[in-house]
């Protein structure tokens, strides 16, 4: 206030110097006067500002009316026409004055707003260099703080719960309002108080929430460094995700790499071992507990190559090293194909086969999905008693073909839903039967690589049913 005082009695200094000058030169023109002081008034107003300038029009008009308008030496003006002089003279003196303020406040509104812009870049540039990690709320608030150059901030992440601060003047920002904004999406406070909370949205969903304290901003550019702080939120969680995820790729290639070397050494003693045994199941002369131990011995280095075998597919299809041959497949060939690989197990049971006329062609691999179908068969003859019938549907149900396999056995118990799809897991009155847990797991895997659906489901008169969605050829007519 006393600054802006100091500068009205400048102001008023600066015409009564002007004053004084034409007073020392005796015989000058009115006019003269009026446009020197009606440039002082310009120049005040462009330097200081319209009420400096309109206090300095005053003092022109009263300098006027007492020097240069009789009733010389009294302020009185006894003239009509002065009055008009004098009245004109202030009326340019105040608008003039106020143009040149305004022009004033734009350059200087113009300057502030290219510091911001100024200030937006470099902090989005160096929010873009910034590495990725669990700093980086941390590396967040101290860029703000130092480019946007506030007095405090505080920034809180919904997804990790974390919560940090930088700045000088943080004390003045409280926590629960923070949470708040982001809890409730909404906005507290503005940029021309001095402090503000602003929830941060991804795709209109809040995922955190800033706080600003003595900004100095507008509230565009407040919202300019809320967006920048919410791709920066996300651009380094999606970094994070695509390392999880290469970090993830890499183990099930190495896993993968190993489990080939593994097996590779594994089937060569099998081989040899299969050898053996089928050269003493050939002798006739073979003693019998000899050759039931041959037989043993068979049996399970048959058992220990498909646990291997099956083991190093599951490993190849998590890796990517099985990709998908697509191919426009008849529904009752690919159930054929699975069939012949289960011939041996299915010579001596019952089985009945439903397959809906003229279903549409599917984008499938021939070679994988027969699988995934044979481990059904496998599993359901496994897990039913002897004597009973398994049965195989294909349907149609809306843009999908459906394949169940349905059995007469015990059924799915409760404990054991949540888990059979996994890899290795047996349930536990499944232990007396011989397997290893891959063939649902395998399948699984075959089904997710064609974008189709693997479930199973109790069927209410008594058994088991797994079923496999597999996504329609597009633009298929019927085969």
């Amino acid at each position: 206030m006393t600054r802006k005082l100091l500068r009205v009695l400048g102001a008023v200094g600066i015409i009564a110097g002007i004053t004084s000058f034409y007073l020392a030169l005796n015989q000058v023109n009115h006019t003269t006067v009026a446009l020197t002081q009606l440039m002082g008034v310009l120049g005040i107003a462009a330097r200081w500002g319209l009420v400096e300038a309109i206090s300095a029009s005053v003092a022109s008009m009263m300098f006027a009316a007492y020097y240069w308008f009789p009733p010389i030496g009294n302020i009185a003006i006894d003239d009509v026409e002065n009055w008009v002089t004098v009245g004109a003279f202030l009326g340019i003196s105040v608008v003039a004055s106020e143009l040149s303020a305004s022009a004033k406040r734009k350059a200087t509104e113009a300057l502030a707003r290219e510091a911001e812009v100024e200030r937006l870049y470099e902090l989005s540039r160096a929010l873009m260099q910034a590495e990725a990690g669990e700093a980086v709320g941390r590396d967040l608030v101290d860029l703000i703080a130092r480019i946007v150059e506030v007095e405090g901030v505080m920034l809180f992440d919904m997804r990790s719960g974390r919560l940090e601060q930088a700045g000088n003047n943080r004390a003045k920002i409280r926590e629960s309002t923070l949470r708040q904004s982001a809890a409730e999406n909404r906005q507290f406070g503005n940029a021309a108080a001095g402090l503000v909370f602003l929830p941060i949205e991804l795709s209109g969903e809040p995922i955190g929430s800033i706080a600003l304290c003595g900004a100095g901003l507008t509230d565009h550019a407040v919202r300019s460094v809320c967006n920048l702080a919410g791709i920066a939120l996300e651009r380094a969680r999606a970094m994070e995700t695509a390392a999880h995820a290469e970090a993830v790729r890499q183990s099930q290639e190495l896993k993968s790499l190993l489990l080939d070397a593994v097996a590779h050494d594994f089937k060569t003693p099998l081989t040899s071992i299969k050898f053996g045994a089928s050269v003493l199941l050939a002798d006739p002369d073979l003693a019998t507990e000899h050759r039931e131990l041959a037989t043993v011995m068979e049996e399970e280095t048959d058992r220990l190559t498909s646990m291997i075998s099956e083991a190093t597919q599951v490993a190849r299809l998590q890796s990517g090293g099985l990709q998908l041959q697509r191919n426009p497949e008849q529904p009752a060939h690919l159930v054929m194909c699975a069939l012949r690989r289960m011939r041996p197990l299915l010579d001596d049971r019952p089985f009945e086969r439903n397959i809906a006329e003229n279903l549409p062609l599917i984008e499938a691999d021939p070679a994988l999905l027969p699988i995934a179908l044979a481990n059904l068969l496998e599993n359901a003859i496994k897990y039913s008693p002897g004597l009973t019938p398994i049965r195989i549907d294909v349907t149609l149900e809306g843009d999908h073909v459906v394949f169940s396999v349905s059995d007469k056995g015990p059924g799915v118990s409760p404990e054991d839903r949540v888990r059979i799809f996994d890899r290795y897991y047996r349930g536990k009155s499944a232990l007396r039967i011989q397997g290893n847990g891959m063939g649902l797991a395998i399948a699984t895997e075959i089904v997710d690589l064609h974008g189709g659906r693997i479930w199973e489901e109790n069927r209410a008169e008594g058994g088991a049913c797994f079923s496999i969605s597999i996504p329609l050829k597009e633009q298929s007519q019927p085969a």
